[in-house]
């Protein structure tokens, strides 16, 4: 491993990351396998006819597995913490996904959320007579088509989507929301991982600001764990043919998590 100078931008980081990929190679090839079966069920969709609801889960799916790759490009760099941001909004569009899954009616209930939070932003910008930043006519132009969708929406008697917990206690996955609550320090940059950083030697206090490679194992099961809160049925709804692959996949993960837990 080389000594950084200038952290993660450091032109011998390529070597670090060289190093870690031989030391981990088990680990980094289950994600990218991960990976090459999430994108042969988003190469399945081109050419298949659009629906209300893949025109939504399919932008959502090619956005989590964005993030996949954002998350295992961290673990790669060592940035341990800045995975964990990750794999929360990963969380978010997963429950996302799951709840459309329950009702396609659903997806409305999501587009009705969305734009009561932009009147709110519309309101807040007034209220603080910000608009120097956002041009006053284009400000209530955008807030004239919002209240326009939203006036349809109540006419058609749609309710707005539940709150996050109740959304995953919806589609069963309560587990899933403590374990995003756990992610809010880290995300939110809260005290415990500032302190994280220092550490104090014969020096003094020293900001530990390099690479962070420790418990890589499990914090690569843990990706592949968010992933799959929906793969599984993605595969089983859109491309069946690929549930031997992914369960192989599966029982491979299963067991070094088990190993792992021993």
């Amino acid at each position: 491993m080389c000594n950084l100078i200038d952290g993660f931008l450091d032109d011998k980081m390529q070597y670090n990351i060289k190093f870690i990929k031989n030391k981990y190679k088990e680990e980094i090839e289950l994600l990218y396998k991960f990976n090459k079966l999430s994108y042969k069920i988003i190469d399945g969709y081109k050419g298949k006819n659009v629906t209300s609801e893949n025109e939504h889960i399919f932008p959502a799916f090619v956005n989590l597995n964005k993030l996949y790759q954002s998350a295992v490009i961290m673990l790669e760099y060592g940035l341990i913490s800045s995975s964990k941001i990750i794999l929360r909004s990963m969380i978010e569009i997963s429950i996302q996904i799951k709840y459309i899954f329950l009702d396609e009616n659903n997806i409305r209930k999501l587009e009705k959320n969305m734009i009561k939070e932009a009147l709110k932003k519309i309101k807040y910008i007034e209220e603080k007579e910000i608009c120097n930043v956002f041009q006053k006519e284009c400000l209530e132009k955008n807030k004239k088509e919002l209240n326009l969708k939203m006036e349809q929406f109540n006419k058609d008697e749609i309710k707005s989507a539940p709150n996050f917990r109740e959304m995953c206690e919806m589609v069963n996955c309560i587990n899933v929301y403590l374990y995003y609550k756990c992610l809010c320090e880290p995300t939110h940059g809260g005290f415990s991982t500032v302190r994280s950083l220092n550490y104090f030697s014969d020096k003094g206090l020293i900001i530990n600001g390099n690479e962070d490679y420790s418990d890589f194992k499990e914090n690569s099961l843990q990706v592949i764990d968010v992933l799959n809160i929906v793969l599984e049925e993605m595969i089983k709804k859109y491309e069946p043919n690929l549930e031997k692959e992914y369960l192989d996949l599966k029982r491979i993960f299963e067991e070094e998590l088990k190993s792992m837990l021993k």
